[in-house]
């Protein structure tokens, strides 16, 4: 319900709303893009891609923030941060 009325008032403001997918612009990301196209690296045939870090708890002892709760966020993590990994690794092949 809150979704679909954020969508109503950009549709409204005709102003565009979409996932900003920042990580295609980082400088790591546009080298591996070019190595990509280059060949330099050869013909990838896998990948392997970690996320490190806590996801911003600053006490993993104490509750967790909302986005990290599928229950309270719609998806959790993988929601949160995977969907940017999804994407980046689409931009680059």
């Amino acid at each position: 319900e809150e979704t679909e009325k954020i969508d109503q008032i950009f549709k409204e403001k005709g102003l565009a709303l979409y996932t900003a997918y920042i990580s295609r612009a980082y400088e790591k990301t546009q080298t591996i893009k070019k190595l990509l196209r280059s060949g330099a690296i050869g013909d990838v045939k896998s990948i392997k891609y970690m996320v490190c870090g806590n996801g911003g708890a600053r006490d993993l002892d104490s509750d967790l923030p909302w986005r990290l709760i599928a229950s309270e966020s719609g998806g959790g993590l993988i929601m949160d941060v995977g969907c940017h990994v999804i994407d980046r690794i689409d931009y680059l092949f």
